[in-house]
C-alpha cells in the first residue's frame, strides 16, 4: 500500500487505545467532504472490548492542517430560530435551571418538549447537557467557530475555548470570544467547572491525554462532556465504507460507547450519563446515501435531495424507534461524567 502523497502519514499498525492487533475493515478511501487526499486505509480492533477504529497510515501531528483547509468550522453557523424560541428556553429552564423563574405556564410549556423527541434532542445539545452555573467557567475544546460558547456565554457561562484550527480561532476572536490553541499550559492555573468536546476527540491523535488534561483541569465535581460518533450505529452498518462520519483523515480513530466510557472511567472519571443518539441521523444518512451515489458530497455547495431528505427522516424514526431496545444504535454517542 501507497500512503496518500498529499498528507504525510505514519504507520499505526496496533490500535491506538488497548494496543491490540486489528484488522482491515475498509482500504483506499478518499477524503470524500472537504479535500482530495486518496489511500486511506482503516483498521478495527481484534480485541471485542475494545473495536475502536483507526487510520493506518495516519496523518502525522504536522501535516494533518492540510485536512482542514476548507473545512466547515471556518464560517458562521447560525442556529436555528425554532431551537432558540418560546418551547426550546422554557425546556432549558425546566430541565437545566437557565432563565429566571417562568412561572406555571412556561413550566408545562417546557414539559411540553419532552412530547417531541427530536426538538428535546436538539435543545439537549444546545448546551451539551450542562445544567445552568452563572458565573461557572466552561471550556470547549475544538470549539470550531463558537457557536457552543456563544450559547454558553448567552446563558451566564464564562466561556473559553480552545482549537488547532487557526482560521476558526481567528473567527472567534473576531466574534469577541476568549480562544486560544490547544495547549492548556496557555490557561496557567484556570481550572473548570465544564469541559466539553464535541465531535472532537475523534479528531486527536493524543487522546488520552486529552482526557487526562480534562480531568486535571476541572474543579471538584466538574463535569466532561464528549459527544462523539458511534461505530455501532445501524446507519454505519447500512452503508459501510460510504457513511459520512468515516471522514478519512480528519477522523483519526472511531468510538462506541463501551470503549469511550472505558477511556473516560480509567482517568478517573464518574459516569453520570452514557448513551447514544439519533440527533445526526438524518444528516449521516443524506450525505452518506450521496457518497454512495456519486462517491464525494462537497459538504459547502452539495444540496440533499428530495429522495436523499425523505430516507434521512426516514432513517432517523426508524433510530428513535430502535433505541428504547438497543440503546447503542444511535449514530451519536453522549458521555457525561464527573471528576471525583
Amino acid at each position: 500500500m501507497t500512503a496518500p502523497e498529499q498528507i504525510k502519514s505514519k504507520e499505526q499498525s496496533t490500535c491506538v487505545l488497548c494496543g491490540s492487533n486489528g484488522t482491515y475493515l475498509f482500504r483506499d478511501l478518499d477524503d470524500r467532504l472537504f479535500g482530495d487526499s486518496t489511500g486511506w486505509d482503516l483498521k478495527k480492533c481484534n480485541n471485542s472490548d475494545c473495536n475502536l477504529l483507526w487510520l493506518d497510515p495516519m496523518p502525522t501531528r504536522d501535516e494533518i492542517w492540510k485536512a482542514y483547509k476548507d473545512y466547515y468550522t471556518h464560517s458562521e453557523q447560525k442556529n436555528s430560530v425554532f431551537y432558540n424560541g418560546f418551547l426550546a428556553n422554557s425546556y432549558l429552564h425546566l430541565k437545566y435551571g437557565y432563565f429566571p423563574d417562568f412561572g406555571v405556564l412556561r413550566k408545562l410549556a417546557g414539559a411540553m418538549v419532552y412530547l417531541n423527541p427530536l426538538l428535546k434532542s436538539e435543545v439537549d445539545f444546545k448546551v451539551l447537557y450542562l445544567k445552568s452555573k452563572v458565573g461557572g467557567k466552561v471550556l470547549d475544546y475544538g470549539c470550531g467557530n463558537g457557536w457552543l460558547l456563544q450559547q454558553l456565554k448567552s446563558l451566564g457561562w464564562e466561556t473559553y475555548g480552545m482549537d488547532f484550527d487557526e482560521k476558526a480561532i481567528e473567527y472567534c476572536r473576531s466574534q469577541g470570544l476568549h480562544v486560544t490553541q490547544p495547549d492548556f499550559t496557555l490557561l496557567e492555573d484556570a481550572s473548570f467547572d465544564a469541559i466539553t468536546i464535541n465531535h472532537v476527540i475523534e479528531h486527536v491523535h493524543d487522546f488520552e491525554q486529552l482526557i487526562a488534561d480534562c480531568y486535571q483541569k476541572l474543579t471538584p465535581e466538574g463535569v466532561l462532556v464528549v459527544a462523539t460518533p458511534n461505530t455501532d450505529n445501524w446507519i454505519f452498518k447500512k452503508y459501510e465504507s460510504h457513511w459520512m462520519q468515516l471522514d478519512p483523515p480528519r477522523h483519526l480513530q472511531l468510538f462506541n460507547l463501551k470503549n469511550l466510557s472505558a477511556l473516560m472511567a480509567g482517568k478517573g472519571f464518574q459516569m453520570e450519563m452514557k448513551k447514544s443518539g439519533f440527533r445526526i441521523d438524518a444528516w449521516a444518512t443524506i450525505v452518506s446515501r450521496a457518497i454512495r451515489r456519486k462517491g464525494f458530497f462537497h459538504y459547502m455547495t452539495d444540496k440533499k435531495t428530495k429522495l436523499d431528505l425523505f430516507w434521512g427522516i426516514f432513517n432517523q424514526l426508524i433510530t428513535s424507534l430502535m433505541l428504547p431496545f438497543n440503546p447503542r444504535a444511535g449514530g451519536e454517542i453522549i458521555v457525561k461524567a464527573k471528576k471525583v
